[in-house]
């Protein structure tokens, strides 16, 4: 019996003496209230962040504040991450393939990601990846965030800490500047980051420093 009372306090008021035991208890009602609402608002918005991607008939969101990052559905484990944001329209960003294909092969516990700048038609990105005979993931955005655009304004952030403030004001956040790449070590934490022309010897050297790095 005293296990039922307990149970049908917690939804039926008790009774009370006097009008302040009953405020109480409409107060505590609602705060009851209040606290379950930002539960489920919480969760919601903890399940429903991050940036949405489709790539070879699977969905896939990518969780990153630029200096960690986080696949959902996770399958990269402690392999090294190398995000290759481009523009399949940019003759430099092309200019990268061949690099990025060797590197792909060459190391077994590196994972090349290559994100589109814009979303693709499904048919015309088949086609792009047969063409160039991609053995990597090109994520295609699927939803109307920015991951390059933000990831690039992050860069260019960490970029102006070491410039002056007259040199700081040249480049626009807004003007994204394809390709730029940036590799995160094996606990998926940043540890380079590239713009423009990168020689493959350059990439190979911090992949085998990052690979070490505890």
């Amino acid at each position: 019996m005293k296990k039922l009372f307990t149970k049908t306090a917690l939804i039926l008021p008790p009774i009370f003496k006097g009008k302040k035991s009953y405020r109480a208890w409409v107060i505590q009602r609602r705060i009851i209230a209040i606290l379950a609402l930002l539960i489920i608002i919480g969760l919601y918005v903890f399940f429903n962040l991050g940036y949405k991607f489709s790539a070879s008939s699977q969905s896939y969101t990518i969780h990153t504040d630029y200096y960690s990052i986080r696949l959902k559905p996770a399958f990269l484990k402690k392999d090294m991450i190398l995000l290759f944001c481009f523009d399949v329209d940019d003759a430099l960003s092309l200019e990268y393939i061949e690099s990025l294909k060797n590197l792909h092969n060459d190391y077994g516990d590196l994972k090349v990601i290559a994100l589109l700048n814009k979303p693709m038609q499904k048919a015309k990105l088949e086609h792009f990846i047969h063409k160039y005979e991609l053995p990597f993931l090109v994520f295609n955005p699927s939803d109307k965030k920015h991951l390059v655009k933000d990831l690039y304004k992050k860069m260019q952030e960490e970029i102006r800490k070491d410039q002056s403030e007259d040199s700081s004001k040249e480049d626009q956040f807004d003007d994204v500047k394809l390709p730029f790449l940036l590799l995160y070590d094996r606990k998926h934490k940043l540890y380079q980051h590239y713009q423009g022309a990168v020689v493959q010897e350059m990439l190979m050297f911090d992949i085998a420093q990052a690979g070490i790095k505890e």
